[in-house]
């Protein structure tokens, strides 16, 4: 299986843009990325993930900074951050990449499938997904909080190996 990079990062800023304002109803913009994302365990991560199956194989990642998750979900549930639980943060945040994920999955060659989003919540833990590599990683900013989107397409595993250095 040879690595393909299907998805143009206008077509996934476009879609990332949409689906934040309608859901979120903040702005969000852009960051240019100095270096690739960082893969070192936060002492708060939050990441949701969902699997494209079938012609196109792979994974889409949201990563959100918690305090980017807490203003999401508590605008999208019309709740104050206070009342919030840690079950309305990974809702909110698997719905986001539910959405966005099914969106990259339409850009796709078909057909394909979504699986449902998992969310990791917590601390001291990695997450790598084997036979993968990034085909695409971008970062956002919303009011004044950061989020990433990140794109890995499975690939061989001799593939992977040199993909990973």
């Amino acid at each position: 299986m040879e690595q393909t990079v299907l998805l143009a990062p206008e077509q996934i800023l476009q879609l990332v843009e949409s689906v934040w304002v309608g859901m979120v109803g903040l702005p969000i913009v852009p960051e240019e990325p100095a270096e690739p994302i960082d893969d070192a365990p936060d002492a708060k991560c939050l990441t949701a993930c969902v699997q494209i199956t079938g012609a196109w194989r792979g994974t889409v990642l949201f990563e959100p900074s918690l305090p980017a998750a807490r203003r999401a979900a508590s605008l999208m549930l019309a709740t104050p951050p206070s009342e919030l639980r840690a079950s309305d943060l990974h809702d909110a945040v698997a719905e986001l990449c539910n959405i966005i994920g099914g969106g990259i999955k339409s850009l796709l060659p078909g057909p394909s499938s979504l699986s449902l989003p998992m969310v990791l919540h917590g601390s001291q833990f990695g997450f790598r997904i084997p036979f993968t590599a990034v085909v695409l990683e971008m970062k956002f900013v919303s009011d004044g909080q950061p989020l990433a989107i990140r794109v890995l397409e499975e690939v061989e595993p001799h593939a992977s190996r040199q993909a990973s250095g």
